[in-house]
């Protein structure tokens, strides 16, 4: 499985630096999804952070993930009960929710949802 995202990002690189950047988009927006360290790889790639079409996937990735997780924590905290024993859980995934970011997001959901 790894090596099968590591040959899809291979594989957006090469259309990135051959001009097909769109196709590229859906590759990488697939392989982020599988597995959220290649975001964090992307962002620190060269031939991939300078185009604008990779940025504005990336951005849209987190607002989604980054989104989901506070509709999820403003759900809980609109029936918690103060005082409730699961309010300390509510309090930690709160502070691993900051900063706001796709990796945070996205650690949540796979830990806790």
């Amino acid at each position: 499985m790894a090596s099968n995202l590591k040959y899809k990002f291979y594989l957006a690189k090469f259309l990135t630096i051959t001009g097909k950047v769109a196709e590229a988009v859906n590759i990488l927006r697939d392989v982020i999804q599988k597995e959220k360290l290649y975001a964090v790889i992307i962002v620190n790639d060269s031939d991939l952070n300078t185009k604008n079409e990779i940025r504005k996937m990336l951005d849209d990735e987190t607002e989604s993930v980054v989104g989901e997780v506070q509709q999820y924590l403003d759900r809980i905290n609109s029936v918690i009960v103060p005082g409730s024993a699961i309010l300390s859980t509510i309090r930690t995934i709160e502070q691993a929710f900051c900063p706001r970011t796709y990796i945070s997001a996205r650690t949540i959901l796979e830990t806790y949802k």
